[in-house]
């Protein structure tokens, strides 16, 4: 079986503007040169560690522009993206104009969208066809909140996420093999509670 790598990744949310985003390269850059070790150097430049930052939408196009002349591989990703490429879908951005200022990664179906901005199994499913589709690196958060957790129902969730992007046109495809498509457990119940998710209930989840 082939080893699985290792992904970081940083979700901004509603945080930074572009000045802010501009300060953070610097001292990411400065901080990297400091004090990256170099076996880390060496596994992010070959790939086995691959690094992400996921800005809001308007720092996007700097960000991609600042990860270029950072001292590592350093991917950007967009928090949302809509499905279709063009369309009268009022305060929506698509993979095609995503692409348009070098994105080509998404996060799709985080635990904030499915809870405040109505994202449901099925516009994930369309999320996730529609950036694969596209040749976007997608991450797909799945997770249970603290009371599906209590009730025991952690693997009911879970399957049911995972089964809403099952679909004809995703199964078996070629992006799970190249690594497109990545599954991000997020442990809801942890988030905000001051419970900690252990490395062994996230490896079995």
């Amino acid at each position: 079986m082939k080893p699985r790598g290792v992904l970081i990744a940083g979700n901004w949310k509603m945080n930074h503007t572009v000045s802010e985003t501009e300060r953070f390269f610097s001292e990411l850059n400065a901080a990297a040169q400091r004090t990256l070790p170099p076996a880390s150097y060496g596994m992010l430049k070959s790939g086995l560690i691959k690094a992400c930052v996921i800005p809001p939408m308007l720092s996007l196009q700097k960000s991609v522009q600042l990860a270029a002349s950072a001292p590592f591989p350093l991917n950007v990703a967009t928090q949302n993206a809509h499905w279709e490429k063009s369309g009268a879908f009022t305060g929506e951005i698509s993979p095609l104009m995503l692409k348009e200022v070098g994105i080509s990664w998404s996060l799709v179906a985080h635990s904030e969208r499915r809870q405040f901005f109505g994202e449901t199994d099925a516009t994930a499913k369309k999320r996730v066809e529609g950036l694969l589709s596209e040749g976007f690196h997608v991450i797909f958060c799945i997770g249970e909140t603290r009371l599906q957790r209590e009730q025991n129902k952690t693997e009911e969730v879970l399957k049911t996420q995972l089964s809403a992007i099952a679909s004809e046109k995703n199964k078996g495809a070629a992006c799970f093999l190249d690594g497109r498509l990545i599954i991000a457990y997020e442990p809801v119940w942890a988030i905000g509670t001051g419970l900690t998710a252990t490395p062994e209930q996230a490896e079995d989840a």
